[in-house]
């Protein structure tokens, strides 16, 4: 399937701008996503330096919700809500990405049991790896009381 043919990222994920930092979900199959990021100045977080690294952290949650909200998508559900409970590996590998810089941002599922997944990650920059991170989330209907 083509980029053109996937939903908008906004109708995947309960974000809205300006916190809905993926531009485009490009590839998608079951337990997998793969989305591209442009760093622009609009991100909230970018300095002088550019994006810090460390923000790629939530690129990566929200690579794995829209792999999550089409799977719901295409199941006749509706966008369930998420949270990151647990970050096993966090590895940067540059201390920030310039503007203007896109992104390619994966997720793959490595196990799912009920409310509870495990993600493998990462950002590469072209050819180059940026970030990688393995995530263990909880996703349900509602959030949790």
């Amino acid at each position: 399937m083509s980029a053109s043919s996937y939903p908008p990222v906004e109708n995947l994920i309960p974000h809205e701008p300006p916190m809905v930092w993926l531009d485009a979900l490009e590839d998608w199959a079951p337990g997998r996503a793969r989305c591209t990021a442009r760093v622009d100045a609009a991100s909230p977080f970018v300095d002088h330096e550019g994006l810090p690294a460390v923000v790629l952290l939530e690129h990566m949650a929200q690579a794995v919700a829209v792999c999550l909200g089409y799977g719901a998508l295409l199941s006749g559900e509706s966008v369930r809500v998420g949270m990151v409970i647990a970050c096993r590996v966090f590895d940067l590998y540059r201390s920030s990405v310039a503007l203007g810089t896109v992104l390619d941002v994966a997720a793959h599922r490595e196990r799912e049991v009920d409310e509870v997944s495990n993600y493998a990650c990462e950002v590469h920059a072209g050819e180059e790896l940026v970030a990688r991170a393995r995530l263990t989330l909880y996703h349900a209907s509602e959030p949790p009381s």
